[in-house]
């Protein structure tokens, strides 16, 4: 994994879930994917490029979404600031 502990002030278990496996997530190639993907890792969870059940997908706020399973990038940086796992119905 990239990154040392001061480069991130997030928990490195802030992205798993109560079993302490990672929580997986997808989003397509892009540039923020990359630096999401840093972010995501450093917290415990795990970037994919395959959807699998529990994969929560991932689009930016510019990309357009036709289905109901896709949440908000936004919400990897707002779980960050909030130093928890937030709803993620609010970033549908």
């Amino acid at each position: 994994m990239e990154g040392s502990s001061s480069e991130f002030s997030h928990s490195e278990v802030l992205f798993t879930k109560e079993n302490g496996a990672p929580l997986n997530f997808y989003m397509r190639p892009c540039e923020q994917r990359v630096e999401l993907r840093r972010l995501i890792e450093y917290g415990g969870g795990a970037v994919t490029s395959k959807i699998q059940p529990d994969t929560i997908r991932l689009y930016l706020t510019t990309d357009i979404c036709f289905s109901d399973e896709c949440y908000d990038s936004r919400y990897i940086r707002d779980c960050i600031k909030q130093g928890c796992l937030l709803d993620l119905k609010d970033y549908k």
